[in-house]
């Protein structure tokens, strides 16, 4: 059984941007030395009304770094609506933490903080959006054939819903599956004891929408390089904007 979902994006961010200054001219040098920065905190976070709330730490990286972004893992993150916490959220694996009690309320703002050793405490104040309902949605099994020429059957769906008017609206579209894994239990004396355990995992998606400006791929977000509705887009998620279709009806 599967899941569709279509939701608002809110997603905070608490970083140090490497600057480039580009110049008319260009001095060659023979010693250049760049002044390392101590690591940051990187936060993402994305809140719905009707999902569970999930962060996600790693740590900075200089522009001349060689070495690979690392997940924080042992952070201390909490939820503030207002001045009141509302939530701590725990690790959970490969930098994500979650509170699977805590859904966030629509209209309200939310702070988050995330506090490490070694690390400068980051903090990040969210407002949530209105929920937007999805109005109908349509799937039918196609002959796709990609720009490699190959083809293969694959289900297109359709997602129709109303955006709200007068609001600069960012929206994420996923479509995730159920997922089932077992875990074993040997109790004394006793047989194996089987537990099902439920997961929820994305699909790997493909559109030649050309409002789609940004593609996921699991924590990764990359901006789209061609727009045409000739080439299809990758990924297990899409980020797009309402700007061409504010306050109206759209099928994606």
């Amino acid at each position: 059984m599967s899941s569709i979902n279509i939701k608002i994006l809110i997603q905070a961010m608490a970083f140090i941007p490497a600057l480039i200054s580009l110049h008319s001219c260009i001095k060659p040098v023979d010693d250049f030395e760049v002044k390392k920065k101590d690591p940051k905190i990187v936060m993402n976070a994305i809140l719905n009304p009707d999902s569970m709330l999930q962060v996600h730490l790693s740590r900075s990286i200089g522009t001349l770094d060689k070495e690979e972004i690392t997940w924080i893992t042992d952070a201390n993150v909490a939820v503030y609506e207002g001045d009141m916490l509302v939530t701590t959220l725990d690790s959970f694996k490969n930098g994500y933490y979650f509170n699977s009690g805590f859904r966030p309320s629509e209209n309200k703002e939310y702070r988050i903080t995330a506090m490490a050793d070694g690390f400068e405490p980051v903090t990040s104040t969210i407002k949530t959006m209105q929920k937007v309902n999805i109005e109908k949605v349509d799937t039918v099994k196609r002959l796709i054939r990609d720009e490699w020429s190959d083809e293969y059957y694959a289900y297109e769906v359709g997602i129709n819903f109303n955006d709200p008017a007068n609001d600069n609206n960012y929206y994420i579209v996923e479509i995730k599956k159920n997922m089932y894994s077992y875990e074993y239990y040997y109790p004394e004396n006793a047989g194996p004891v089987i537990d099902t355990v439920i997961s929820k995992g994305p699909l790997y998606l493909m559109t030649k929408d050309n409002q789609v400006e940004m593609v996921m791929n699991g924590h990764y977000v990359s901006q789209v390089s061609n727009s045409s509705m000739e080439v299809y887009k990758y990924g297990t998620g899409f980020i797009f904007t309402d700007k061409l279709f504010n306050g109206e009806n759209y099928s994606i």
